[in-house]
């Protein structure tokens, strides 16, 4: 992965300010489009996965609409002078977006069984039509043939990433008519109730990665002791890198003038 191309998902992130705001941002999208949409998120664990990943970097360059999770991706965007808007925990904002839709027949792809039956069940307690649910361990093509055959408006992936982002770019260029791509990370594991929250406050204070930590400290340690540390080191290089960027721009500005 090029240095200088990490700028694009930089940039690409929707930095809205409110709950409200995205969603206008994305019933616009949705309403103007006739295919799929993607909706993803990215955290600190996802932006360290863009510098090894190159599908993973391209799969997010190209979803429709990304928004911020998380409290690394807020510092970063403090450190380059960028308000960084509200934050969209997956988690929290899947659900209520998911409220919105009552009726709304939805496909769930990702976890196993009892969780994904017990998932399903909870979706259908808010007015959800729940049409398909398949494991998350499955090829691509699985997938694709599973959901076009149900059509589904809404499919919530919930994989993790890398793999959800590859699976949800590739339904986008298979499925021939137009639904809500949604990728969710632990979201329907959660709904199930194989993994806690974190305490509320916790939460509000963005250390619901700690929680997981505690809970899963061999699983998560590398991503989020060893992946933290990188992140920072990454979120120093992209400062440096913003920083020669609008240096140069002013000098362009500024030779420009003179010509003129």
């Amino acid at each position: 992965m090029q240095q200088y191309n990490i700028l694009s998902i930089v940039e690409k992130v929707n930095l809205s300010g409110s709950w409200e705001n995205a969603e206008k941002v994305l019933n616009q999208v949705i309403s103007q489009s006739q295919r799929p949409i993607v909706l993803s998120f990215i955290n600190a664990h996802g932006f360290n996965l863009c510098h090894s990943d190159p599908e993973y970097f391209s799969a997010l360059l190209n979803a429709d609409v990304l928004l911020r999770d998380g409290r690394g991706i807020e510092m970063l965007y403090k450190g380059i002078g960028k308000n960084p808007g509200e934050n969209f925990c997956g988690t929290d904002f899947i659900p209520h977006l998911l409220r919105l839709r009552p009726g709304a027949r939805v496909a769930l792809l990702g976890t196993r069984q009892p969780f994904l039956e017990k998932a399903a069940h909870e979706l259908e307690k808010i007015g959800l039509q729940v049409v398909l649910c398949c494991d998350g361990f499955q090829l691509s093509e699985h997938y694709a043939a599973l959901v076009q055959s149900r059509q589904p408006d809404i499919v919530l992936l919930g994989m993790g990433n890398p793999k959800q982002e590859k699976v949800a770019e590739a339904l986008r260029q298979e499925l021939n008519f137009p639904a809500l791509l949604i990728n969710g990370g632990a979201i329907i594991d959660y709904l199930g109730g194989k993994v806690a929250r974190a305490p509320l406050q916790m939460r509000r204070m963005g250390l619901e990665w700690l929680f997981r930590l505690w809970l899963e400290p061999r699983r998560m340690f590398r991503r989020y002791v060893l992946g933290n540390m990188h992140f920072l080191w990454r979120m120093f290089q992209v400062k440096r890198m913003v920083s020669a960027t609008g240096k140069a721009d002013a000098a362009n500005g500024s030779l420009q003038q003179r010509a003129a």
